[in-house]
């Protein structure tokens, strides 16, 4: 008896490709599985879409967010989580695909591994899965002996459908998103899942397909997004407290003197001043005089929009 997965997609006005979506779910080679959709508020045909393919295959199940959680996302994952009834959960974007033989082949790995987990590669596309020119390889490699340190450090990415986990490994770790977030979210919640458990099975081949369009969060430059990006990584700092080692300090350093160049650039000094106040002057890597060359680099961009000469003098690559 193949044990149930369980599929799990937040979905908001995503009428015109969600479609897709749940046609290579029901196209996998894995037949128990269940998809449970969380539409956001959705104002366009989302329901008459996603209801039509219910009414062709019972194991579609559509769901709308109650309003007594909040509007996003990540508000919708973790009431799918609640609603789900499988043994095992895969998260997934409503505008991304599954391979035919995702569900089957990273199920087994599981099973034959005794793992909780397992994590695939993926490729990113534009228009079409079927043409290899246009496929991209998310990240080379989804597996290596230090994961946490290389996953917060980006050598290793790892996007929100790839990996297929235990759904009471989730659970009772108490492995939810963070309901705040409005970008970063599933960085931080991979985070602390790696960050306590290094042993999982990896599938060295892509099967998932993430789709590359302009209403992609990630494709997005705004400050807000990079503002959650840090929210994320202050998130974990908290959480993990005194369980970092310097590597990952150092790691997390270098991407808050990014991210604080990132916001002078960008002109948003508030969220600047914050990164400042509340990271870079804790850096005991960063001398005296750094710093204050960091405060000329801000202080010009206010005054000037200029300042590009002084933030460029500080690098934690040394």
């Amino acid at each position: 008896m193949q044990p149930l997965v369980s599929i799990i997609i937040p979905s908001y006005n995503r009428a015109d490709l969600i479609g897709e979506t749940i046609e290579s779910i029901i196209a996998q080679t894995y037949k128990n599985w269940e998809c449970v959709i969380v539409d956001d508020g959705s104002t366009d045909n989302s329901f008459e879409v996603i209801n039509a393919l219910a009414k062709k295959d019972s194991r579609i199940r559509f769901h709308k967010r109650p309003e007594s959680k909040p509007k996003g996302a990540n508000a919708c994952r973790n009431y799918g989580l609640e609603l789900s009834n499988g043994e095992y959960i895969n998260w997934l974007d409503s505008d991304d695909i599954f391979h035919p033989m995702k569900l089957e082949k990273q199920i087994m790995k599981i099973i034959e591994d005794k793992v909780f987990f397992s994590i695939c590669k993926s490729y990113v596309f534009e228009n079409s899965i079927t043409d290899n020119k246009e496929l991209i390889l998310k990240s080379k490699d989804v597996k290596t002996d230090d994961p946490f340190n290389d996953f917060i450090s980006k050598r290793i990415i790892i996007p929100i459908q790839a990996p297929i986990f235990q759904k009471d490994f989730i659970i009772n770790n108490k492995f939810f998103f963070d309901e705040s977030l409005q970008a970063g979210q599933e960085w931080e919640l991979f985070a602390r899942i790696f960050q306590k458990y290094a042993d999982y099975s990896s599938i060295n081949e892509p099967l998932d397909y993430i789709r590359n369009h302009s209403n992609n969060i990630s494709n997005k430059t705004s400050s807000e997004k990079y503002w959650h990006y840090y929210l994320a990584r202050n998130m974990l700092e908290n959480k993990l407290e005194g369980n970092l080692c310097q590597k990952s300090k150092d790691i997390l350093n270098i991407f808050y003197l990014f991210i604080f160049k990132r916001f002078t650039r960008l002109g948003s000094f508030k969220y600047a001043e914050v990164v400042y106040k509340e990271k870079i002057k804790k850096v005991e890597k960063l001398t005296n005089k750094e710093k204050r060359l960091l405060r000329f680099g801000l202080l010009s961009h206010k005054l000037f929009s200029r300042g590009d000469f002084f933030l460029s003098k500080v690098s934690l690559y040394k």
